[in-house]
């Protein structure tokens, strides 16, 4: 119990470091680049990653747990500022990231309702999980990833492609994973979607263009055409000719 006070302080110390570092002018910024019913405080992410370093050295004591459970109360909040300070916390933590964390994952994502938050929680905390996870904890996510990718909320179906980007960078390779989830929200109507799905297969071409091609190909005319060019992005000019792209 006296972990959990000291716990809960320490998180209500990081919310008052935000609140004062707040600026009402990048705040209406950020409104008008990712839109969110949330709070936003008006602070950038290279200086929340700072301020999540200098909490990490005063915290040398905190565990993955610990960080999940002020990941809990960050998304709770729908600030802006709260929840991705807690996303790269929980970051800091991804060799030690365990299967239950999965559930808290499910949670936070119902919070989710902008771009922003969506990608860096996909790519530093899902990405991972999923990028360094062993037989069978590995097939289970990515078989919540293709359920995810087929949800009724535009940003659930975003989330679960975002994730994809994570494992074709670092060194990773796996083109199949991101074409098995993007295959699935090929003629996704949401623009937010779109977006994700274009992001993915230009990360995915590192790592097998062919196959990628093969997908574009596959579906040209049936996906959203902006999306086909989008997507196309880092095929060789022969494969862009025959997804008749100039």
């Amino acid at each position: 119990m006296a972990r959990k006070k000291t716990q809960q302080g320490s998180w209500d110390a990081v919310r008052d470091s935000l609140r004062a570092a707040a600026d009402p002018v990048l705040a209406e910024r950020y409104r008008s680049i990712a839109p969110t019913s949330g709070t936003i405080l008006g602070i950038t992410v290279p200086v929340i990653r700072t301020m999540v370093k200098v909490f990490a050295v005063t915290e040398k004591g905190l565990t993955v747990s610990e960080a999940a459970d002020m990941t809990n109360l960050a998304f709770a909040s729908a600030c802006r500022e709260e929840m991705l300070f807690a996303t790269f916390l929980l970051g800091r933590f991804k060799a030690k990231f365990e299967y239950s964390h999965w559930a808290n994952l499910n949670d936070w994502i119902q919070g989710i309702d902008n771009w922003e938050t969506c990608d860096q929680l996909a790519m530093g905390v899902a990405g991972e999980m999923i990028g360094r996870a062993a037989e069978p904890h590995r097939s289970r996510w990515i078989r919540e990833l293709e359920k995810w990718a087929e949800a009724p909320s535009p940003w659930r179906r975003r989330f679960a492609v975002a994730t994809t980007t994570v494992l074709n960078q670092k060194g990773r390779s796996d083109a199949t994973m991101a074409l098995n989830i993007c295959e699935r929200v090929i003629t996704d109507d949401d623009k937010s979607v779109q977006k994700a799905v274009g992001w993915a297969l230009r990360e995915a071409c590192k790592s097998d263009a062919t196959a990628v091609f093969s997908l574009l190909k596959k579906h040209q005319s049936v996906m959203p055409r902006p999306l086909l060019r989008e997507s196309a992005q880092k095929l060789s000019a022969p494969q862009r000719a025959a997804l008749g792209l100039g």
